[in-house]
């Protein structure tokens, strides 16, 4: 019998543990068998690179993979990438599978030490699927693990197709989002990872390729280790680009966001609107979260307001009434000008989540004046204002007002055509 073949994320440490404690083990050869199903996630990108794409180099045990992003096409997926690249989390990680044939998968794993040899690399929240029939899983093409059955989970765990899997991988789960490509001289390396030895370490390895390895421990010198990740092309994007404008987290989260305006080049005032632990809308604010030029990104760090008091603005402002109060802080690091990373505490809860900018507007018969701004009565009513955000001729706008008893009542959205 034939079986589909799967692709998911491998979550289990303990399997390769025992396997490396134990003095015997079974070699086998790299021959894939029959009907064997195996469970991964695969990302491919099938078009050209975009001119501003980001490169990111794997330096391997056996030499660099280089792989082009496609940042425009599936900015989520880059975007998640990219965090776990800048973070250093893939750093000392290995290729913990290897279907000839198939593909090659890492970023599930890394190496400790030699008493405690692996642990699970640690994970961001899911990323929303962003399959699309014109990226297609093609020899080369990178992708990233998801959940069996679960298409928006895709978290940590890549992989490179060896093949043309287009068949198989674009049809199952929603489709695997094509993300990225290797290089030519790159799948030099990926097919020399691909013809090594595999052994069987049960668990999340049962096809684990090994370098000079015969009996015994592994260790760390029989892994392909990816010994740093790093972006080598395209740098951050360079100040004053304008990162104004309505950030998410996908389709997935709908319902909460952030509303970003860049009235000068490097401040940005963020509004961000969420909802309370009995499920009504609040929004707070990070004011003066002033633009710095990093290495790899472009980051903006202010305290987080939560604003009460006045009325709302149907009736007089009491702003002697107004009471700010600082709940926490804020983290907005931007990896392209549509693609960034929100960590956040706010209220003693924290949380890291990846945002791209919301489409709101699709036509391009855009005015000549942009009016994404935040507009307020002046400073006598501070407190309450509107946040409009303009893309083409469509503008939506967040209404910030009070309550009749003076807490805040959160955003009202209404889309307007220019």
């Amino acid at each position: 019998m034939t079986a589909t073949r799967f692709l998911s994320e491998t979550r289990n440490t303990a399997f390769l543990n025992t396997f490396i404690a134990a003095q015997h083990a079974t070699q086998r050869a790299t021959t894939l068998v029959a009907g064997f199903v195996f469970c991964l996630f695969i990302l491919t990108l099938a078009v050209p690179m975009s001119a501003s794409a980001s490169v990111v180099r794997l330096q391997t045990t056996l030499g660099n993979i280089d792989i082009e992003l496609y940042d425009t096409a599936a900015p989520a997926t880059v975007a998640n990438f990219l965090a776990y690249v800048n973070s250093g989390r893939f750093n000392n990680s290995f290729i913990h599978r290897a279907i000839p044939g198939f593909v090659i998968q890492g970023g599930g794993f890394v190496w400790v030490n030699e008493t405690t040899p692996v642990a699970e690399v640690v994970k961001n929240p899911p990323v929303m699927n962003e399959f699309s029939p014109a990226r297609s899983n093609l020899r080369g093409t990178i992708a990233m693990a998801k959940t069996v059955d679960n298409p928006n989970s895709a978290t940590s765990e890549w992989f490179v197709n060896l093949a043309n899997n287009a068949a198989n991988l674009d049809n199952q789960n929603g489709g695997f989002t094509v993300f990225g490509k290797v290089t030519d001289a790159g799948m030099v390396v990926v097919d020399a990872i691909a013809a090594l030895a595999l052994v069987n370490a049960g668990g999340a390895f049962t096809d684990l390729p090994v370098i000079n390895y015969t009996s015994g421990n592994i260790v760390r010198a029989n892994l392909v280790m990816v010994e740093r990740a790093s972006i080598i092309g395209e740098a951050p994007p360079v100040l004053p680009t304008q990162f104004q404008g309505l950030w998410w987290a996908g389709e997935a989260e709908s319902g909460w966001g952030l509303s970003l305006t860049q009235p000068p080049a490097i401040i940005i005032f963020a509004t961000i609107y969420s909802y309370d632990a009995n499920g009504q809308p609040v929004w707070y604010v990070m004011p003066g979260c002033t633009l710095v030029n990093g290495t790899t990104s472009v980051t903006c760090s202010s305290q987080v307001f939560r604003v009460d008091g006045g009325t709302r603005p149907t009736i007089p402002w009491a702003g002697q009434g107004r009471t700010v109060t600082p709940v926490g802080n804020g983290v907005i690091t931007f990896f392209t000008a549509s693609n960034a990373r929100f960590d956040f505490t706010i209220n003693n809860v924290t949380n890291s989540k990846i945002i791209t900018v919301q489409p709101i507007g699709t036509d391009t018969a855009a005015p000549t004046i942009n009016y994404t701004d935040l507009w307020w009565a002046g400073e006598g009513e501070a407190g309450w204002g509107i946040a409009l955000t303009q893309q083409s001729s469509t503008i939506l706008q967040h209404g910030l007002p009070m309550t009749l008893r003076a807490n805040r009542f959160g955003m009202l959205p209404l889309i307007a055509k220019l």
